[in-house]
């Protein structure tokens, strides 16, 4: 049986390292979309170790915490209006409905949500480097460039899975092993 004390120190843990590499994700220029998917994955194992409801605390806790501190005001509204609340979206879907009704549900989410962040920052913040960019794109390279977001969320919606999977299977029992608790 998990102590109380047990679960928070590892919702801190995991809180701390999300937040981590959220921040440290705004060194590279290609990881203000890939730091909010990374972290992402520390919500799914939260999710899994102890419960959503814990892991939308984490989640609220670590997205509020980055809109905050994090230098990328982009990759922090990606993780608080998508990636974050995303891998307890997907269980949620993923147990009430059929296969491919949860994929097309999903993807839905996916397009609501990021759209909604991205009229968010180009009419509410005005972050001017993003409207800069998206207001000078012709409108087949804006629908290109959807496309190829949509796709991009499959293949992390099938690597959240396979994440999940090996900490399950591979690394949570070594880990219950080697500190005696099973």
């Amino acid at each position: 049986m998990q102590t109380r004390t047990y679960k928070i120190a590892l919702g801190g843990i995991l809180s701390g390292l999300t937040l981590a590499l959220m921040f440290f994700g705004t060194m590279l220029p290609f990881a203000t979309y890939a730091a909010p998917a990374v972290a992402s994955a520390a919500i799914a194992i939260i999710q899994q170790e102890q419960s959503p409801r814990f892991a939308v605390g984490v989640y609220l806790t670590v997205g509020l915490l980055s809109a905050f501190i994090s230098p990328d005001r982009e990759a922090a509204l990606l993780f608080l209006g998508f990636f974050g609340h995303y891998p307890m979206t997907k269980l949620l879907l993923e147990r009430r409905f059929p296969r491919p009704v949860a994929a097309v549900l999903k993807g839905l989410v996916f397009i609501v949500c990021v759209g909604g962040i991205y009229g968010a920052l180009l009419w509410l913040l005005t972050v001017e480097a993003v409207r800069q960019e998206l207001l000078g794109m012709p409108a087949g390279l804006l629908a290109l460039v959807a496309a190829l977001g949509l796709l991009t969320f499959y293949l992390l919606d099938i690597c959240l899975t396979r994440i999940v999977a090996v900490y399950v299977y591979k690394i949570r029992p070594r880990f219950l092993r080697r500190s005696g608790r099973r």
